[in-house]
C-alpha cells in the first residue's frame, strides 16, 4: 500500500487511498504518497500523491488535521477547517502559507493556478497594487489580509488574490488580471 512510510494510521491511509480512487480515478501503483517537502510538516503534514507513469501535471493534496481528520480538496469547507484548527493565531510569518493552502485547497472556487513569487510587473498589462511579488500580509483592524498573485501555467492567466480572515469568518477573492499586449 502506498505511504506506508508517513505518519498515518491505516484508517487514514485508506482514507486518502480510497479518495484518489473515487475522484480521480488512480489505481495504488499508478502513484506514490509523500509528505510535502518544503513545508511545515510538524504544524500540519501536507500528503500528496506524486504520479509514477501517469501523464498529468497535478497531485492530489490532503490535509492531516491535528484531531487526525484528513482534509481532502473536494472537501468545500477544507480551507476553513484547516484554519480554524491548524491557524488560531495569525502572524506575518504565516503568510506564505495560508496562501498556499487557499490555492491547495480550493478556497477561491475556481483553479487560480500557483502561488506566483517571481516579478509580474512586466507580464501584465494594468497597473498593480503592490509591489511585492510573495503573499503579503496585513492587518485591519481585527482582520487579516493575505494579498498574493497567481499564475495558471496552463491558460497562461494570472490572478489578484486575496484572503481576509476575521475570527471564523474567511472571505477569498481572486480577479484575473489582464494580459499584457504585445
Amino acid at each position: 500500500m502506498p505511504g506506508s512510510k508517513l505518519p498515518l494510521r491505516p484508517d487514514q491511509l485508506k482514507l486518502i487511498v480510497d479518495n484518489i480512487k473515487a475522484v480521480d480515478g488512480w489505481n495504488e501503483g499508478d502513484y506514490e504518497l509523500a509528505l510535502r517537502a518544503e513545508w511545515d510538516n510538524q504544524r500540519l503534514p501536507i500528503i500528496v500523491a506524486l504520479p509514477r507513469h501517469l501523464k498529468v501535471d497535478y497531485s492530489p493534496t490532503f490535509a492531516l488535521m491535528p484531531d487526525g481528520n484528513i482534509v481532502t480538496p473536494h472537501d468545500e469547507t477544507a480551507f476553513k477547517k484547516i484554519l480554524a484548527h491548524v491557524y488560531t493565531v495569525i502572524v506575518p510569518a504565516d503568510a506564505a502559507a495560508i496562501a498556499e493552502l487557499a490555492v491547495m485547497f480550493g478556497a477561491f472556487g475556481q483553479p487560480v493556478g500557483r502561488v506566483y513569487t517571481n516579478q509580474i510587473r512586466d507580464r501584465v498589462g494594468e497597473k498593480l497594487k503592490r509591489k511585492e511579488t510573495g503573499p503579503v500580509y496585513k492587518k485591519k483592524g481585527s482582520t487579516h489580509v493575505i494579498e498574493f498573485y497567481t499564475h495558471n501555467y496552463d491558460l497562461l492567466f494570472f490572478c489578484d488574490c486575496i484572503v481576509e480572515i476575521t475570527g471564523e469568518n474567511v472571505v477569498c477573492k481572486a480577479q484575473l488580471l489582464k494580459k499584457k499586449e504585445n
